[in-house]
């Protein structure tokens, strides 16, 4: 078709003919050129063969169990994809507990923290805390920041002591 000579605007108008879209003074005005001229009859011609070819192709039939086959091709990918997440983590877990296991990385065993004042004030407070449930309280934030609560405390009784102070001494200058 691109050797018929016929600009692209033809061969459109040609094809739009052949599929019945045109209205009836366009169509008439094709089939005289298609009569009349040997560029736009070698056109149509091409374009019925193909037309004449593509009725003959048989579209193929999807097998029956198509769709049950994409199905549970998704479901063994879903698995799959939660076995890895499992798996993932899995791995994570092992690289903690081995990295504990095995230490530092120089061999020396690692160092057991000394426990810090709020650690051993915490461990007074819950020694009558059954073992079950001494996990659970240990871990509320009240806890877990005791030692700054206490070091905020400190600080803030401090100001408040020297803003007390001076505030007195304010007071007794206005007395004066």
């Amino acid at each position: 078709m691109a050797g018929s000579g016929l600009r692209q605007q033809d061969l459109e108008q040609l094809t739009a003919w052949m599929d019945g879209e045109l209205n009836e003074d366009e169509a008439r005005e094709v089939i005289r050129r298609v009569a009349t001229d040997s560029r736009w009859r070698r056109a149509y011609e091409d374009f019925a063969a193909v037309d004449r070819a593509l009725e003959m192709v048989v579209p193929p039939t999807p097998p029956a169990d198509l769709a049950s086959r994409i199905v549970r091709a998704a479901n063994r990918r879903r698995l799959w994809r939660r076995a890895g997440g499992v798996a993932a983590a899995a791995a994570v877990a092992a690289g903690v507990i081995l990295a504990v296991w095995l230490g530092r990385p120089d061999g020396t065993p690692t160092p057991t923290p000394m426990p810090t004042p709020g650690d051993v004030i915490i461990a007074r407070q819950l020694q009558d805390v059954p073992e079950a449930d001494r996990f659970m309280v240990e871990n509320l934030d009240v806890f877990r920041n005791y030692d700054r609560a206490v070091e905020y405390e400190k600080v803030r009784s401090i100001a408040d002591d020297e803003t007390l102070t001076a505030l007195a001494a304010l007071e007794d200058r206005g007395r004066s």
